[in-house]
């Protein structure tokens, strides 16, 4: 009689503890997916800071959204490497496009790991013109990033801008120009 209540006992504390540990789980869950919906909104925020930083032609705010050892590519096949290069090249760029407008569409973000996000984000240039100042077509863009988590911020890390057309009205583009 004393060996069945043991059992009962012993029963009752481990139907308790799966219990416990399925409510600890759902926590845990429950703690990862807030993380992750804390950590999308920064990096959302990143997005809008380089609309922002490249539409008002700011090299430096525009470089302070990447890490410090970054890689940026634009779509011509040009790269430079670190903030400091980036800003620099964004000073003469920013004066070659000074009309260029970004407008976003959309973004996707997966995470990695819980420090590393891979990033792609659909935009159009809009406002293109040529040296002399006749106007451009819209031009569809697709930028490809992997961001890093550091010190409770998010930075790109790597940056490859893909030109998905060149504006010519044989390319698809599905917008208009504005």
């Amino acid at each position: 009689n004393n060996e069945i209540g043991e059992n009962e006992i012993r029963y009752h504390k481990t139907k308790t503890m799966k219990h416990f540990v399925f409510i600890l789980s759902i926590i845990s869950l429950g703690s990862t997916l807030n993380a992750q919906n804390q950590d999308s909104l920064a990096i959302i925020q990143v997005i809008s800071g380089y609309e922002n930083a490249f539409n008002q032609k700011d090299p430096k705010a525009y470089a302070n959204l990447f890490s410090e050892d970054a890689d940026f590519v634009n779509w011509q096949g040009k790269s430079v490497h670190g903030r400091d290069s980036i800003e620099a090249f964004h000073i003469k760029t920013f004066k070659n496009l000074r009309t260029t407008q970004l407008k976003f569409i959309s973004h996707t973000i997966r995470f990695i790991k819980p420090d590393v996000a891979y990033v792609d984000i659909n935009l159009i240039n809009i406002n293109m013109t040529t040296p002399d100042g006749k106007p451009l077509p819209n031009r569809e863009v697709m930028l490809v990033w992997v961001m890093t988590k550091l010190h409770g911020k998010w930075f790109i890390k790597v940056n490859r801008t893909i030109m998905l057309n060149d504006g010519s009205k044989d390319s698809n583009i599905k917008t208009t120009q504005q």
